[in-house]
């Protein structure tokens, strides 16, 4: 299983900040830790971020299950992939990427948690889904991964915020710090902690968010 060369941070979305004092905001309400690239002593840079992106999601599952089942490694992760037939044998020890779908798979193998997949396709804004990701947070609670083609970079969302005046924000966490963070403030001010705007997202990516149903 996933051992960490140190110790991870916890919850690093309470110390950001709100973007605006108005309006509404849905935040996850489970404990989790931030895995990110090489905390494992795995150099995963480059192909990982959907990999941490499962650990992250995963130690909320052990947590909020109680169970004794751990977080699973990089190589583990493969493996299970391959034992379900979603991957052939090739797959273990490479660096090939993974996504939001092989996340569900993982969720449900390990934890026996389905998990809801909406679709952004590429003519539509992420906003367009805003309803189901409140509601997400609202009734689950939980973490989303958000995965994408054009846009490949995994990334997990822990809330949303609305303005008043109807702007959309997404608080993301992105698994792509490669070093050993000295304190979530400076992963904050490098941007890996941080509120999306749909400006941040790419316009030709389609996007699939895997929702780990918690209830």
């Amino acid at each position: 299983m996933s051992s960490p060369k140190y110790q991870l941070f916890e919850n690093v979305h309470k110390h950001l900040k709100l973007p605006s004092e108005d309006g509404e905001t849905y935040l996850t309400r489970e404990k989790y830790f931030y895995y990110h690239y090489c905390c494992d002593g795995v150099n995963d840079v480059g192909y990982g971020c959907g990999y941490r992106t499962i650990q992250s999601i995963c130690s909320m599952l052990k947590n909020k299950l109680k169970c004794d089942i751990l977080v699973p490694s990089l190589l583990q992760i493969q493996e299970i992939l391959v034992e379900i037939g979603d991957k052939e044998k090739n797959f273990i020890g490479s660096r090939e990427w993974i996504g939001s779908i092989e996340g569900s798979y993982i969720f449900d193998q390990i934890y026996n948690v389905q998990s809801i997949i909406v679709h952004v396709s590429h003519n539509e804004n992420i906003s367009s889904k805003k309803d189901k990701i409140v509601d997400y947070f609202k009734q689950q609670g939980g973490l989303i991964f958000l995965g994408g083609d054009t846009d490949a970079a995994a990334k997990l969302i822990a809330g949303i915020h609305i303005s008043k005046n109807g702007s959309l924000y997404l608080l993301i966490i992105d698994p792509h710090y490669s070093k050993i963070p000295n304190n979530v403030d400076d992963l904050i001010k490098l941007s890996y902690i941080k509120w999306y705007t749909e400006k941040d997202f790419v316009n030709n990516s389609f996007y699939n968010l895997c929702m780990p149903k918690l209830l």
